[in-house]
């Protein structure tokens, strides 16, 4: 076997993600079934660590191909195994994506914007006409029983 890459590549399985992304070189996120919010690509994005994901479910909205991270057809091995030796020898490129991808989550994920918006989204939907106390649910007066 070769000097390349993945000659010196080595899998590790954790159970606990603390501290453990900053000892990555890559992330990968092979999924093989859509996820809507993988934590895995988000942790990992927000520690700066370059990213490569199955390009399906929710990971191309939080993973940029080429900007944020990388991205590889759901299923494809080869092109899996490609964008990761690609970065393990690309180490700028590797820095520029984990940097990026840094920047993007704290912009994207902060959890004042999130609650704002989420509010915003709950005033809009009060105050829209479209809901109003008591078309939906009209209590009733409680009475004592007898």
């Amino acid at each position: 076997m070769g000097g390349g890459p993945a000659a010196r590549a080595q899998v590790l399985f954790l159970h606990s993600s603390s501290g453990h992304y900053g000892a990555a070189d890559v992330v990968a996120v092979p999924s093989t079934a859509p996820d809507p919010l993988p934590n895995t690509a988000v942790e990992a994005a927000a520690v700066g660590c370059a990213v490569v994901a199955a390009a399906h479910g929710g990971l191309p909205e939080i993973i940029r191909d080429g900007e944020t991270g990388r991205l590889f057809a759901p299923g494809d091995g080869t092109g899996l195994s490609g964008l990761i030796a690609a970065l393990l020898d690309d180490e700028t490129e590797r820095e520029r994506l984990g940097e990026a991808a840094a920047a993007d989550v704290r912009a994207r994920f902060d959890p004042a914007r999130l609650i704002a918006e989420v509010q915003s989204l709950y005033d809009a939907v009060r105050w829209s006409g479209r809901w109003a106390p008591g078309r939906y649910f009209r209590p009733r007066r409680w009475r004592r029983p007898r």
